[in-house]
């Protein structure tokens, strides 16, 4: 069962791994069970794998960068408006966040993180990077001293110029 102190405690002690992995671990919980009892304690509606992949993203609204980098995603629901899916639904950090910067109403609902990871996985194979140049984003190092090009890593990139460049490298590669 999800009580606060089992979350307080496991945010204090859970060191690098996300506190939603912790805590369905903590309970033994499957996919299933865990999306239950969270939706049951936060009063959030749960979203699936499958509704992920039906939802329309607007990376107009929420850029893709900055939508990997706070691990939510916004997307537009026929007939129902805005939803935020976040990954990790007991982050208070990332709720202001994204109502500081979005700007139109929305819906709060939570996803599996590896669901919405898989997510951002898929849509970056599937997509170019000037598409999302607005977006932009950052280069890692990877081990070898060899710098990655990548959507999530193009839009930490500050300077225009950069992303510029690094967009279009990353689409010639493709």
């Amino acid at each position: 069962m999800i009580t606060l102190d089992l979350i307080q405690h496991l945010r204090s002690n859970g060191g690098a791994q996300p506190l939603p992995t912790l805590l369905q671990q903590s309970l033994g919980l499957n996919d299933a069970e865990y999306s239950l009892e969270v939706s049951g304690y936060l009063g959030l509606p749960a979203i699936t794998r499958l509704e992920l992949n039906a939802l329309k993203p607007r990376y107009d609204l929420l850029a893709f960068g900055d939508a990997v980098a706070h691990q939510c995603l916004l997307a537009e629901v026929p007939q129902h408006g805005y939803v935020l899916i976040l990954s990790d639904p007991f982050s208070p950090v990332v709720r202001n966040w994204a109502q500081q910067r979005i700007t139109v109403a929305f819906r709060v609902a939570f996803a599996l993180v590896d669901d919405l990871q898989q997510y951002f996985n898929e849509y970056e194979t599937s997509h170019r990077a000037m598409e999302q140049l607005a977006v932009g984003e950052s280069q890692e190092v990877s081990k070898e001293g060899v710098t990655e090009i990548s959507l999530s890593t193009l839009a930490q990139d500050a300077k225009p110029v950069v992303k510029l460049v690094n967009s279009t490298l990353y689409d010639a590669l493709k």
